[in-house]
């Protein structure tokens, strides 16, 4: 009989994922919200489930989830649109870190007594934005190319910084000084690793990716290439997240890279997924997504009421930042559509929900799941109040957006 609960559950949310999904391109209600509601109720409101259980299963679907949707992302990046984003993304993250920091440090000493090093924990865990939730969300928006590349990027590249820069605390803490040129080469070393690893695979998949195809079944192929692409770089000790991010970029792109580059490089294959692999792969992300979001609302936990209070706080603080720095960084002719969703698109996400579980304060933990949670409802509400029929720019052309416009009329 327990087994026919499980069951039940399991199919009965991919039902509602559906239904959710429709609401969103109906209303502009994301999905997400609905979903991390249900691991709410699940988890820490009734207690019917525990993250716990899920044991070292737990961190290995998150890091999948996370792997798939990036890979997808990087299949529609394009070079051209990587060059021109690639620098305004590492500001924007930049910026977006530094003043989540300089906030969380602020509040952390004057109104709940952190010391410097529990606030800077917590401050570079919440410093950047989730890709797990922000790409599939801007997927379903009507955004330009641009936009996407740039939130891909801005989130990719703060998760090598997060794990870098932790790692650097803990080595401050331990031999009482920061050694920058250490800490450097460390980000250099990592960004470069994954690179090599995504893109060296990438051309030798291409290869080899039509005489795979006769192989029956095979349809499985190139997302589990993407998990050996993780795996292979995390061994080295760099970002595999990063260097599956480089993987389905260098695949997207080498049409273009065809075209433009001499010598060996012209006698690549050039790659893309079948109709058949196009379908199957979005409906494989949509599953793992479904239930991240709910595994997200399970490892929730707030055992100090109060503690809403203050990171309702923190969190409309760092959305209003987040205007600034959007303001600043933006190219001036993203249309105000995809400015307001690049103001609005804050969402922390796992990797701070799964370090800080680490860290045995109940005080950091309640207000690092806090600020996750507020800044995943700000995210969902401030999306769905943007009016639907606000003009949407096609990668900045003016007139390709009056063109639609005609179109839906």
């Amino acid at each position: 009989m327990e087994i026919a609960y499980i069951l039940l559950g399991i199919s009965s949310l991919v039902f509602l994922a559906y239904l959710f999904s429709h609401i969103f391109e109906k209303f502009h209600v994301p999905d997400v919200l609905f979903l991390i509601i249900i691991g709410l109720v699940l988890g820490p409101v009734t207690g019917l489930v525990n993250p716990g259980q899920f044991g070292i299963e737990a961190e290995v679907f998150a890091v999948l989830t996370l792997l798939v949707v990036l890979f997808e992302a990087g299949l529609n990046i394009k070079l051209k649109e990587l060059f021109i984003t690639m620098p305004r993304a590492f500001f924007m993250m930049l910026a977006t870190l530094i003043s989540t920091v300089a906030i969380i440090v602020g509040f952390g000493s004057l109104v709940l007594d952190f010391d410097l090093i529990e606030s800077l924990v917590v401050g570079v865990l919440l410093g950047g934005v989730s890709a797990g939730i922000s790409i599939p969300l801007l997927k379903k928006l009507p955004v330009a190319d641009k936009t996407k590349s740039l939130i891909t990027f801005e989130a990719d590249i703060n998760d090598v910084f997060t794990v870098s820069i932790i790692f650097a605390i803990i080595d401050f803490t331990q031999n009482g000084f920061l050694n920058i040129r250490s800490f450097s080469a460390g980000i250099g070393f990592d960004l470069t690793i994954a690179l090599l690893v995504g893109v060296v695979t990438a051309f030798g998949w291409s290869q080899i990716i039509y005489q795979v195809r006769g192989i029956q079944n095979n349809i499985f192929m190139t997302p589990a290439l993407v998990l050996i692409v993780f795996s292979i770089t995390e061994i080295f000790g760099a970002s595999g997240v990063f260097a599956a991010l480089a993987f389905g970029i260098t695949l997207g792109n080498l049409q273009y890279v065809k075209k433009k580059s001499l010598f060996f490089i012209s006698r690549f294959h050039e790659f893309s997924l079948t109709e058949w692999e196009k379908k199957m792969f979005s409906g494989f992300v949509f599953l793992l997504k479904t239930y991240f979001y709910v595994f997200i609302g399970l490892s929730i936990r707030i055992s100090q009421i109060n503690i809403l209070f203050w990171t309702f706080i923190v969190t409309a603080l760092l959305f209003l930042v987040r205007i600034l720095i959007v303001h600043f960084f933006v190219p001036k002719e993203t249309s105000s559509f995809d400015k307001k969703i690049l103001e609005r698109l804050l969402p922390k996400g796992l990797v701070g929900a799964a370090l800080i579980s680490l860290v045995e304060n109940p005080l950091l933990q309640n207000f690092t799941f806090g600020v996750i949670l507020w800044s995943i409802v700000f995210t969902s509400i401030l999306l769905s109040i943007i009016p639907p029929a606000t003009p949407i720019s096609n990668n900045g052309d003016p007139k390709k957006t009056q063109n639609r416009k005609e179109c839906r009329e």
